[in-house]
């Protein structure tokens, strides 16, 4: 495992041909700060509503499960501890890992469940799970 506090930065360069068509214009967000805490973030996602979601460990406790509403300044605990975000659907239905361990001191594991991005019970899914994603049909 490499050391904590080393960061890694890459440029791509991408060149379009002239006959190659442009795409439509994008629309850019302006960039937000989603937290204001001490720790690691392990995970985030966007959910369709324009919340964020994501899994962080602050000041020495255990991974929890957090969403944040646009424009709010503090994120909400969905009371999910020891847990971790791995996905989140089209719906705003999220896949974690509860509870995420370390296995061989680089992947973690545990058991993938879903669970409403506005909180509740996970429903356990599969155990000894490394990763999981929504289909696009939210499966």
């Amino acid at each position: 495992m490499a050391p904590r506090g080393r960061v890694a930065a890459g440029t791509v360069l991408a060149v379009r041909r002239p006959e190659q068509t442009r795409p439509a214009a994008v629309v850019l967000r302006d960039a937000e700060q989603v937290s204001f805490g001490w720790g690691d973030v392990s995970g985030a996602r966007f959910l369709p509503d324009g919340r964020v979601a994501f899994s962080a460990a602050f000041e020495g406790r255990p991974e929890e499960i957090f969403v944040r509403p646009p424009g709010s300044l503090t994120a909400q605990p969905l009371g999910l501890s020891d847990a971790r975000l791995l996905a989140a659907s089209a719906t705003g239905e999220l896949a974690v890992l509860v509870p995420p361990t370390i296995a061989l001191g680089l992947v973690s594991s545990g058991t993938a469940a879903r669970v409403p991005s506005v909180g509740g019970i996970p429903r356990e899914v599969a155990e000894h799970s490394v990763a999981a994603d929504w289909s696009p049909k939210g499966e």
